[in-house]
């Protein structure tokens, strides 16, 4: 009885707090931003539900950047309980209250983040994806790599999944996140090109990481001649490493985003990479994982692997500084009075 539907923006006028859920592209959602903030006053959030988009154009086009804010309730919205809310750094700190309240309204459990646009999720997300595709450029079959992820207990098999989204949706979509530079894991959109020049598009088209047959993947020699592995022959690797590989990178991207100040604290990221991505519940989440590997063994392989792509594993410092003091990521989750940001 409460629903009023319009087409005409000016009715949103006094309405506190307003949620755009238009297409992934950033000039539509300028538009909408510029409209919006025509037609609402001070004081109404304008919050966008994209995880990808960055927040100081959108607050730009609405001509008030400390009501801009994005608020994503991973779906389906009905059920989920995860809320992420990010903030860039002109949003005041009255809007991320209202964005935290609505949150509470709704029976979610917001988890905060800093990124201007970036959400915590995506950018470790897309740490596993530089991982598996780095792994099948290398020669590793594509169904060992998902069989030893699932095996691990991941909900998704993450090339599967990729096939399934649409190989071209996955570029558009990491190229948003990679696109204002730093060091986002990007090497995963290489391969998708390539991929997709050669007409693998992903399960829609009959063949990506995989060929599909009767809506089934199935490992397709024919990938090799596409993406030749360096050593010019397939690869063999156990499911122990391909999974610490994997745990290492996304552990390590964590770390990037608590040095950065985007995630506040390892047990956030831990909780938006099992309640909306698909870790394993029972291994705690990335960082947790990591600490169950070992902290010095995980900032080991990461500087083992460093050689095959800097940018990916390169390990941050706080690898090497828990491990000196004897302590672990859960160390940064306790709740003072002065929070405690990762070391080195």
């Amino acid at each position: 009885a409460g629903l009023q539907q319009t087409t005409d923006l000016s009715g949103l006028g006094a309405c506190g707090f307003v949620i755009e859920a238009v297409a992934e592209n950033p000039e539509t959602k300028r538009q909408v931003f510029a409209a919006l903030g025509a037609a609402t006053g001070p004081g109404t959030v304008l919050a966008t539900s994209s995880l990808i988009q960055s927040l100081t154009p959108l607050g730009e086009a609405a001509g008030r950047p400390d009501d801009v804010i994005a608020l994503h309730l991973h779906g389906p919205a009905h059920s989920h309980r995860l809320a992420e809310i990010v903030l860039a750094r002109e949003t005041a700190p009255e809007t991320l209250a209202k964005a935290g309240g609505l949150a509470q309204v709704l029976q979610k459990f917001p988890v905060r983040a800093a990124g201007g646009g970036c959400g915590v999720g995506e950018r470790v997300q897309a740490a596993l994806r530089d991982c598996v595709t780095g792994l099948v450029v290398q020669g590793v079959a594509p169904a060992a790599i998902d069989a030893a992820l699932l095996d691990y207990g991941f909900i998704h098999a993450p090339l599967t999944a990729m096939d399934r989204m649409g190989l071209e949706l996955c570029l558009t979509r990491g190229a948003l996140l990679a696109r204002d530079g730093g060091r986002v894991p990007r090497s995963s959109l290489d391969v998708l090109r390539t991929l997709i020049r050669a007409g693998r598009r992903g399960a829609s088209g009959g063949a990506g990481f995989f060929a599909w047959k009767n809506g089934q993947a199935v490992d397709d020699p024919k990938i090799a001649e596409v993406l030749p592995s360096p050593s010019q022959k397939a690869q063999k690797m156990s499911s122990a490493d391909i999974v610490a590989r994997c745990v290492a990178a996304m552990a390590n991207e964590g770390a990037r985003l608590l040095r950065e100040g985007i995630a506040l604290r390892p047990s956030d990221i831990d909780t938006v990479m099992v309640l909306a991505y698909g870790f394993p519940r029972e291994r705690g989440g990335p960082m947790k994982a990591a600490d169950m590997l070992g902290v010095f063994e995980t900032g080991l392989l990461l500087k083992q692997l460093t050689e095959e792509d800097q940018t990916l594993f390169a390990p941050d410092p706080g690898f090497a500084a828990l491990a000196r003091e004897g302590e672990t990521f859960d160390a940064l989750n306790k709740l003072s009075k002065n929070r405690r940001k990762i070391p080195g």
